[in-house]
């Protein structure tokens, strides 16, 4: 049995569609919170996430295998987003050590709210069956997809 890991989304990720589209199936999921951290809409529409003190991120933590995390940084666009491990707080108080994808050194506008990005679902999820359809012909190394 693979590893899994957590990842903690405040963005596309949280939506079940997406995650079908991406890996073919739903991922665990569980409310979480990450303190000193807040979410910005960058200029592709999609949002990033950056520390600020005295801010909070609400969002969701995924269980993801080695395969899922690979195809997230192909989503993520890694590098132009980083991988990093913070602490998140789930519900239940208890904190749990994830993965976020960042972008420490890139201006954008605060977000607030649900909106999982300001770009149009049916775009997203267009994305996320591109991404899907090249890692199916091409496996998680030789994706050409920026």
């Amino acid at each position: 049995m693979q590893e899994k890991e957590w990842l903690f989304s405040y963005g596309t990720l949280m939506d079940v569609d997406i995650q079908m589209e991406l890996y073919g199936e739903y991922l665990p999921m569980q409310v979480a919170s990450l303190s000193h951290w807040a979410a910005f809409v960058g200029q592709n529409g999609y949002l990033f996430a950056k520390p600020l003190q005295n801010a909070k991120i609400e969002g969701m933590l995924l269980q993801l295998n080695e395969k899922q995390l690979s195809i997230t940084d192909l989503w993520e666009q890694v590098p132009l987003y980083q991988r990093e491990r913070v602490h998140c707080v789930a519900m239940d108080g208890k904190e749990i050590p994830a993965w976020i994808y960042t972008k420490r050194k890139t201006d954008g506008m605060r977000h607030y709210g649900t909106q999982i990005a300001a770009l149009e679902k049916e775009e997203i999820l267009q994305e996320a069956a591109a991404l899907r359809t090249e890692v199916e012909q091409n496996g998680t190394g030789n994706c050409t997809m920026p």
